[in-house]
This record gives structure tokens, sequence and C-alpha cells, in this order.
């Protein structure tokens, strides 16, 4: 009987442990509360207004960080974009927070990462999208709450 009960025990400290493991990994998740894909996808679309597309997106590393009151969530990430049409994006310096910033003249002189695609072009984009706590809630460069 006590083989068998120390077997038990430990059986029983494993399948404890993997609860564990899984209610951290769920709470994680659930603290996160932001599907970044779509915050992405939101993002290309809000620039862009349906001319470029994201075709794929895969996260590849996150980062969380206290700052001051706020926190900070970035998820840097590589995706896919389509462009319907003809355009010249990049990011800029006034709006670092985007990759997908569409060309204008006036800001010529703070524009980085130029990309010129033509209609039906695909870009293979690595980049990171950032998201600031306020009042319990992720929100993006454009106020949207996640």
């Amino acid at each position: 009987m006590h083989k068998y009960s120390k077997s038990i025990r430990s059986v029983i400290k494993l399948l404890c442990w993997g609860i564990v493991s899984v209610w951290i990994l769920a709470c994680s998740k659930e603290e996160r509360g932001i599907n970044v894909e779509e915050a992405l996808r939101y993002q290309v679309e809000k620039e862009f207004d349906g001319k470029l597309a994201l075709v794929s997106f895969k996260e590849i590393s996150t980062k969380q960080e206290p700052v001051t009151d706020a926190q900070i969530y970035a998820v840097s990430y590589q995706a896919t974009v389509h462009a319907n049409q003809d355009l010249r994006w990049g990011t800029s310096r006034e709006n670092k927070l985007s990759r997908f910033v569409p060309y204008a003249a006036e800001n010529n002189v703070g524009f980085q990462n130029r990309e010129i695609t033509k209609a039906g072009e695909k870009r293979q984009v690595t980049y990171t999208i950032v998201f600031q706590k306020k009042d319990g809630k992720w929100i993006d460069q454009f106020k949207k709450a996640y």
C-alpha cells in the first residue's frame, strides 16, 4: 500500500501542476483580452480604407512593461499585406505606432521604411504593434479599446 500511495501522490502533484499551468496561461490571455491579428487588421484598414489588406499574421514576441501610471503591451509580428491598388506607404516620424502610414508629400522628411506596391502585389512586413492600458482596457493608437 505504501508503494502505491507514493505513486498516487506523484500523479496528483503532476495533475495539480498541469491544472495550475493551464489556469495561469488562460488568465494571462484573458487579462490581455486582445486579438492582436484583428487589431492589426483594423489598423491597416483604418489607415488605407480598404486599399491595403492584411493577408497573414504571425506573432513573433510579446513584451509587457509597466510605465509610470500605465502599462504598455507590445507585440512584434510578421505580416503579409496585399495592395488592392498602387500605393506608397511606410512609417512616419509623427506616427511611429503604425507601419502602415500612407505616404503624403508633407511628411516626406520624416518618412521611413518606404514601400511602393503595385495593385495585386504582396509585401511581408515585420514591426511592432503597441497597446497601452488605461482604465482597465488596452487601447490602440486609434483609441480603440480591447
